[in-house]
């Protein structure tokens, strides 16, 4: 996704890398034994919900939850406080956090992203790029045109995914799945779909940027511990 006007989903190679390269690596790693971490913890917190989605989808047999999904975009903003938690959280050195944030901007520049946590019951687990998946992905833009997904990627849910991501659940599962770029303008829509129906997200960019202050009040509490 491009703008070069808005605050949305394309990074210029000047503005993230200096960002980035500058401030994460030299005041984060340089900084004087992590102080303030929980303050930073908590504008990390912010930036999760300014940038999460979620909803829940009933049986209307049961009215017993059959679906729970959240989604994260990594916008620039979320990659650069998402990197800087990283590095905080495995005590990388200034080589090692460099490295990092290299591998950042360059994933922030390939393709959009988003992290989903799922909770489905057994029948509809199945989430890949394969012809077995449940489910597929797909994102709309503005434009109303229909983006299918280059890649999902399982991942591991352990310690540090809970803390990045607190609302993975004890069965909920982890995906990272990626879009190639596009103009999204002012709003998009993530959509999971299958045989039993179609589920989405929507967000809107200019309703981000006015709650992303009381997004820091209220940061994420942990679901299905």
């Amino acid at each position: 996704m491009k703008s070069s006007t808005r605050r949305f989903l394309k990074i210029s190679t000047h503005g993230l890398k200096g960002a980035l390269s500058l401030v994460l690596v030299l005041s984060v790693v340089a900084g004087a034994a992590f102080a303030g971490y929980p303050s930073s913890y908590k504008k990390y917190l912010g930036s999760l919900r300014e940038w999460t989605r979620h909803k829940q989808w009933y049986s209307p047999k049961t009215m017993q939850a059959e679906m729970l999904w959240h989604a994260t975009y990594f916008s620039p903003d979320f990659r650069r406080m998402y990197t800087k938690e990283i590095i905080k959280r495995k005590y990388m050195d200034p080589v090692e956090a460099a490295q990092f944030v290299a591998q950042q901007e360059r994933e922030q520049a390939a393709s959009d992203a988003f992290f989903i946590g799922l909770y489905t019951i057994k029948a509809y687990r199945e989430f890949s790029m394969g012809e077995e998946s449940f489910w597929e992905a797909v994102l709309i833009p503005e434009s109303g045109e229909e983006i299918k997904a280059i890649g999902v990627e399982k991942i591991d849910v352990k310690p540090l995914e809970k803390i990045l991501f607190p609302y993975l659940g004890r069965w909920s599962k982890g995906y990272r799945v990626r879009f190639p770029k596009v103009d999204a303008g002012q709003t998009f829509t993530l959509v999971l779909r299958s045989v039993i129906g179609t589920t989405e997200l929507k967000w809107n960019l200019d309703a981000d940027a006015k709650h992303s202050l009381e997004s820091l009040e209220a940061p994420f509490q942990g679901e299905g511990e």
